[in-house]
């Protein structure tokens, strides 16, 4: 099966096997004997429940004189994983969560996600009596604690592999075999935010309550949704330490209708489990009573009130393609339904069913005859107060309502139109969706954006993947499963990669035509037809538009207008005439059947929109292709021709009469500007600021090194750090006042553009550093732009390059992040993870080392270990594939990576830091060593996760360089937090240790939680940094050593060398005895703190040899004559000529020399540029 451009394929994971051995003991996987019960204890409350290996059922007590296998610290449950299709294994004693199987001999195994299919295939999809979502993430992390107290029975199967916890559901009815009194209290688990959405938008605004559930019964389900206990906490809270009591179980609640009957007899106005012998619209009419059974089985089937082996899709596929035959079995299916949901005191049955209403209305239109009735029925449901706790019928009821007014042609029912509308009840659609709604959907995820995100990626992909040199643009169609593919993914607001332009612009006209209302709206259609000739009234009539139609007419207009340049139409054979013949009947709608009206009236429409493109003015959204209304923020002063900022205008100034247009600059951009880069933060930034100047370095401007002389200022920003954020602001209100040309990039820049110091610069966004030089350009002409866009893809690894040291390739393997910490900005700022290629990694490498002569590559990016998640690889998988590239003589270094991403590849990872090419460092950030600050922190691991790292490698890579980072004063961290912290500084000695006074983002979670006072805050940091100062890796003992060292910098003093040997210990080498870029054996002389001194040994040889052979009077003299000429020399000062040393011989005068040179660590004499660490 060949996969093409732009599309994904989703495999569907395969379910556990049935006649698998259930009790696993070891790595035989032979089940124990006789052994039908296993124990199994929950692990916060610590209470014990029963688990039966034949039947899957679950107790608080075995049954009498049962075979107990009772539970141990090495006993495991393997669960089921279903979006991922794996199986991962969970231990409740020490509460880890991993993917791979445990093995050993005294290892039990217990299958509970195969106990779980056990007994779903043994009852049956519709007669079990407990289903709920077993949803989960990825990546096995630490558990995050948000206290509730629930009732009803506990499943294993609810511990997912992102937070390695138990999540509990409760039972959607009251059962009479619910233990008396037994009721236990746990601490339920905090959820990620998929979860959390997923909860939402299966119960719409209201959360199931907890009821009361039977103490045993099948393992759940996990293909199948009843309720969940209570919404998660979403990613940007943070979970409360202390215990809250949950609301007191619901026990029943009566339907909507006034009427309550037994779900087991029959009602003619409400549920019944009994077909009816008539038709409902149509008693008389017998033809339709086959049509009516059918129908009443099939929703039965998909409500879950009769038993049926068929997926719940097919059941609705066979259900709609049975009522789009005639409109008349359209009508019954819809009065079916009102039926089956009115009196209808099932939960679940209740859910499916609305569900079922909602997916049919997408493939059907009911007749005036059962339309009435429908719509007093939904009105009956929209208000919220009469939803059930499990069920929120308004939102079901809303979606119907939508779906019923919108007037596009109705769907063809496939298995995949099926799925498709059913996700689209819960996450809506972007294609058919008004311009309005798509506005008010996309507010939340880019505030900033004044045009559909929809739009603006279709345009961009449009460009990327060659849209200007394809030919028959918009003409040809794309392929029809890229098309489906992107489709989905864009609905999902995701930007799908392609490289047919043919798709992208397929979509784009799709997207037009499917408007509930067209960008001309019905009532000025004729109008348009009549101005189609007259360039004053097309303009005109645009104008009359709403604001957001105007402006997404406008935007299309700009790309044609770009489209029919000369240039372009020699590509694509698609010129101004052809363009607006295919896209005019998807911005201008005929409402006339007369084909002869609809022949005549697209002859003008193409004339219409014709006019529009030659005449319409674009510049106040367009500049080329790339700038978006949302890069134009505003623009400052650009000369005597227009001292006004640039505002939206809506057609070209035509003057009545030539005017004198006054003297302007004849400067030209890029030729003898100076520009000065200034970066701050980690490597990601400095290979930012690389880029950055390569490209403007190659567009012939003068880049410096100091910023007094030069033109133009870019200031790349970190926002993780307040110091560096407050230097920035510093150095713009400094460079202002010196007349300056300031353009802001990085994360400050991007996370918070409305900060008041930024208002009246320049802005380049994280994902714009290649349009840098556009920057430069408008910047100069006194304009001033923001480029703060993220959907568009990042900058391309191959732009030109201007290392800061050319021995140094500092490579950005990935951009954005996985998590969302309650006290970073970086996810605001970078997004969502977003992965290089593996091939353009490598490539990118490979020419460092052997085009361009690099010695050292520095991995960077915001997390490394999470490189590879979102295109189904891992770290390994890159490494194994880049040291392959690293030729003899050069290293490769390893940037941070946070602790749950590599705890997987353990060994892959202490393998690849113990080749010889590959330098054995690792920076780990803990942050916390206490447990309860990490998860108020949200970082996804535990103190235990970190040790299990740090141990491993210090047993497995010989003299590992380990270094971490430290917040201290977190809002929430207590004294004994603190000390947990020191504790475990104490333990390890870090070389490196980056201590972090907590400062609070704005707009982060943890910036509304109190802070702890400032005096206190730094005492802790004190007290650390103290600490740190006590122990040092470079001690006495080690003088004397011999270490091959490869250089590569020069030291803050200008007389030393800086180089590193394999464990990337810093030694200083003189720099007269060093050739950069070389391996030299040196022997340790001195130590420091933060680094070794050293002399070559190979000058120590030849010294003493030397001496040894010469004879003792060529030294007697040379030595005989300089302590004479001290002697006179100190003599003329003293009594003949008083200061005449200082005169003559100022070197010898007094200098004050910095002892402390290497306390602050490596590179210490370049402290504002963090190049070393991430």
């Amino acid at each position: 099966m060949s996969i093409n451009d732009g599309e994904t394929v989703e495999i569907a994971p395969r379910p556990p096997s049935n006649n698998a051995e259930f009790y696993e003991n070891g790595s035989t996987g032979s089940r124990a004997a006789n052994v039908e019960w296993v124990e199994i204890v929950e692990p916060q409350s610590r209470q014990t429940m029963y688990a039966n290996l034949v039947t899957g059922q679950c107790a608080w007590e075995p049954p009498t004189g049962a075979n107990v296998k009772t539970t141990h610290q090495n006993q495991w449950w393997e669960l089921f994983d279903s979006k991922t299709g794996r199986y991962y294994y969970y231990n409740a004693s020490s509460s880890v969560t991993k993917w791979q199987k445990p093995t050993g001999t005294d290892i039990d195994i217990i299958p509970l996600a195969k106990l779980q299919t056990l007994k779903e295939n043994t009852e049956g999809g519709a007669s079990a009596k407990i289903r709920r979502t077993c949803e989960t993430q990825t990546s096995p992390s630490v558990r995050r604690v948000a206290n509730k107290v629930v009732t009803g029975p506990v499943f294993a199967q609810n511990i997912s592999p992102e937070t390695g916890v138990v999540t509990f559901r409760s039972n959607s009815q009251n059962s009479q075999n619910t233990l008396n009194g037994m009721q236990s209290s746990f601490e339920w688990m905090s959820l990620d935010e998929e979860l959390s959405e997923r909860a939402a938008s299966e119960y719409g605004a209201n959360p199931p309550s907890t009821r009361n559930g039977p103490p045993y019964g099948a393992f759940p389900t996990a293909a199948s949704a009843s309720s969940t206990l209570s919404h998660a906490p979403s990613s940007d809270s943070i979970p409360a330490r202390s215990s809250r009591s949950a609301s007191p179980p619901v026990t029943g609640r009566k339907s909507l209708f006034s009427s309550v009957t037994s779900t087991k007899s029959k009602n003619k106005n409400g549920w019944s489990k009994d077909a009816p012998k008539n038709s409902l619209t149509q008693p008389d009419n017998k033809q339709l009573r086959k049509e009516t059974t059918a129908l009443f089985k099939l929703i039965q089937s998909y409500m879950g009130d009769r038993k049926s082996k068929t997926s719940p899709e097919q059941v609705a596929l066979s259900f709609c393609e049975l009522a789009v035959k005639k409109p008349e079995i359209a009508d019954e299916a819809i009065a079916l339904l009102m039926q089956q949901l009115s009196d209808n005191e099932k939960p679940d049955s209740l859910r499916r069913g609305w569900e079922l209403l909602t997916i049919v209305l997408a493939f059907i239109f009911p007749t005036e005859t059962i339309s009435e009735k429908l719509n007093e029925f939904l009105n009956k449901h929209l208000d919220p107060i009469f939803d059930l706790p499990e069920v929120s019928t308004s939102y079901f009821s809303q979606q119907c309502i939508k779906r019923l007014s919108k007037v596009i042609a109705r769907l063809k029912p496939t298995l995949s139109t099926i799925q498709e509308t059913k996700i689209h009840i819960f996450r809506p659609p972007l294609f058919s969706a008004s311009l309005e709604e798509l506005m008010q959907m996309q507010s939340e995820k880019f505030p900033e954006l004044k045009l559909p995100w929809l739009l603006t990626t279709l345009i961009e992909l449009l460009y990327q993947s060659g849209g200007r040199r394809t030919e028959g643009l918009f003409r040809v169609a794309g392929d029809p499963e890229q098309l489906a593919t992107a489709r989905g993914q864009l609905d999902g607001w995701l930007a799908p990669k392609m490289h047919d332009a043919n798709v992208p612009a397929g979509l784009l006209k799709l997207w037009l035509r499917q408007l509930p209302v067209p960008l001309i709206l019905p009532n000025l259609y004729q109008r348009a037809l009549v101005a189609s000739d007259t360039p004053a009234e097309a303009i005109r009539l645009v104008d009359l538009l709403p604001e957001i139609n105007r402006l997404v007419l406008v935007r299309v207009i700009a790309l044609l207008q770009d489209l029919s340049r000369e240039e372009v139409v020699a590509k694509t054979k698609m010129d101004t005439s052809n363009l607006a013949m295919v896209i005019a009947p998807n911005i201008l709608r005929c409402e006339s059947e007369d084909p002869r009206v609809i022949f005549e009236n697209t002859r003008r429409e193409m004339s219409f929109l014709k006019v529009l493109i030659i005449n319409y003015d674009t510049t106040f959204i367009q500049n080329g292709y790339k700038m978006d209304i949302e890069d134009i923020v505003g623009r400052g002063p650009v000369g005597s021709r227009d001292a006004a900022e640039i505002k939206i205008r809506t057609r070209k100034q035509l003057p009545k009469e030539k005017e004198d247009v006054p003297n302007v600059d004849s400067m030209v951009p890029g030729v003898g500007q100076k520009v000065w880069v200034r970066t701050w933060g980690c490597s990601h930034n400095t290979s930012d600021s690389e880029y950055m100047a390569g490209l403007l370095q190659q567009a012939g401007y003068d880049v410096l090194k100091e910023g007094e002389a030069a033109d133009v200022w870019v200031l790349n920003s970190c926002t993780v750090k307040t110091p560096s954020e407050q230097q920035a602001n510093n150095l713009v209100v400094q460079g202002q006042e010196q007349g300056k040309k300031i353009i802001m990039a990085g994360c400050v820049s991007q996370a918070a553009p409305s900060e008041p110091w930024l208002q009246n610069v320049s802005i380049v966004g994280v994902k714009q550093i290649d349009r840098i030089v556009e920057v430069v350009e408008e910047t100069l002409k006194g304009n001033k732009v923001r480029l703060l866009t993220r959907n568009r893809p990042d900058a391309l690894l191959s732009l030109p390059k201007m290392r800061k040291n050319e021995l140094i390739e500092v490579l950005s393997i990935s951009t954005g992040c996985l998590n969302n910490c309650t006290y970073c900005k970086t996810k605001m700022a970078r997004g969502d993870l977003v992965s290089y290629p593996l091939e353009d990694l490598v490539e990118q490498a490979r020419a460092a080392f052997h085009d361009e002569g690099v010695k050292e590559l520095w991995l960077t990016s915001e997390d490394l270990g999470a490189w590879g998640r979102d295109i189904n690889l891992v770290l390994p998988d890159l490494l194994n594939a880049l040291v392959k590239v690293i030729p003899d003589g050069s290293m490769m270094r390893l940037g941070m990576t946070n602790p749950p991403y590599i705890l997987d590849h353990l060994e892959e990872i202490a393998e690849i830091l113990n080749h010889p090419k590959v330098y054995a460092f690792l920076h780990i950030p803990v942050q916390s060593a206490s447990d309860a600050v990490l998860t108020d922190m949200k970082r996804e691991y535990s103190r235990r996760h970190f040790e299990q790292i740090a141990d491993y490698m210090i047993e497995h890579v010989p003299n590992i360089y380990i270094a971490t980072d430290m917040i201290l004063a977190f809002p929430t961290e207590t004294l004994e937090d603190f000390e947990e912290s020191m504790e475990l500084v104490r333990k390890y000695k870090f070389p490196s240790l980056f201590i972090n006074q907590y400062y609070p983002r704005s707009g982060t979670p943890a910036a509304r939680l109190k802070k702890i006072d400032t005096i206190e805050a730094r005492k802790r940091t004190a007290a650390m940094s103290e600490l740190f100062r006590t122990y040092t890796r470079f001690t006495e003992d080690r003088i004397g050593e011999i270490h091959n060292v490869l250089v590569t910098e020069v030291a803050a003093d200008k007389l030393h060398g800086v180089g590193h040997n394999k464990s990337y210990e810093q030694i200083l080498v003189p720099l007269e005895h060093c050739k950069m870029g070389e391996w030299i054996e040196v022997r340790i002389t001195s130590v420091t703190k933060f680094s070794m001194i050293s002399t070559p040994t190979s000058l120590s040889e030849v010294t003493a040899q030397h001496w040894t052979d010469s004879p003792n009077w060529m030294y007697f003299y040379p030595m005989t004559f300089f302590l004479l000429l001290l002697v006179t020399l100190y003599s003329i000062d003293r009594f003949i000529s008083p200061g005449f040393l200082e005169e003559w011989l100022p070197f010898l005068a007094d200098t004050e020399t910095d002892n402390d040179m290497w306390m602050h660590g490596p590179n210490a004499g370049d402290n504002d540029d963090v190049v070393f660490y991430e």
